[in-house]
């Protein structure tokens, strides 16, 4: 099946290199152009209520910025800034743009970049499926990721713990392996067995069979330890010592 091209908005108030940046992505067959614009206030408008994979800022435009326009937006594209002023990068990356190219642009730099964002939104795409409800007994049962084209089959029993990156999660397996899936941890939690995994931070969900101590607000996990969130602690230490810990007295 033949990939869905990629929807890019360009905005630059300077006509002539609107024109210049239409013409070299012209013939790149997997990039559609779905609108041009001369000011950001139009960009916002158009964004605000069209789903485009990948915006091309300039950033000093009348009015309002690129920079002001990437932040004004709740539902964002990719952002990628070609400007004359190299002083902004870091405020570009601020806002997560995937790249910072300064004028004079070379076609080159501009398809390398073009390439990138590609790559990501095919990654995007490819783990876009919610994870499938784990199957079986305790002892079998599994989840599929999908990478590309393939559905791996991961055991819950081999994840040790999984790990947020922003609108992915990284699974971590015991022998070593990490598989990045596009689902925030938010999402995933109540996609997995709660009898397996119990989330520990903003940023942890772990195998509770895994553990092997808890120490100084840790969760050890087969020889590697995992900070415990403050406002998860109480939670954390029920969950996993209640009816499980050995008293001096019996009820």
């Amino acid at each position: 099946m033949s990939q869905k091209p990629m929807t890019i908005v360009i905005a630059d108030d300077d006509p002539v290199f609107r024109e210049y940046l239409r013409l070299i992505l012209s013939p790149m067959t997997d990039v559609h152009i779905a609108a041009v614009f001369e000011d950001a206030f139009e960009t916002l408008k158009y964004l605000q209520t069209n789903a485009v994979d990948l915006a091309l800022l300039d950033v000093e435009m009348p009015g309002l910025t690129g920079l002001e326009l990437a932040r004004s937006l709740q539902v964002k594209p990719m952002f990628m800034f070609i400007t004359s002023h190299p002083g902004y990068a870091l405020e570009g990356f601020d806002v997560e743009a995937i790249d910072y190219i300064l004028k004079p642009i070379q076609k080159e730099r501009v398809y390398k970049a073009i390439q990138k964002a590609q790559q990501l939104m095919q990654l995007k795409q490819a783990a876009a499926a919610p994870l499938p409800a784990p199957a079986g007994t305790d002892d079998g049962a599994f989840i599929f990721v999908k990478e590309k084209n393939d559905y791996i089959k991961l055991e819950l029993a081999h994840i040790v713990y999984v790990e947020a990156l922003s609108d992915f999660v990284q699974i971590h397996l015991q022998n070593g392996h990490k598989h990045l899936v596009l689902v925030n941890l938010k999402n995933l939690e109540p996609q997995l067995k709660a009898d397996y995994f119990l989330r520990i931070s903003r940023t942890h969900l772990i195998n509770i069979k895994k553990v092997t101590a808890l120490r100084n607000h840790q969760v050890e996990l087969e020889g590697m330890s995992l900070s415990i969130g403050k406002s998860y602690l109480d939670a954390v230490e029920a969950s996993l010592l209640k009816d499980r810990t050995i008293r001096r007295f019996a009820d």
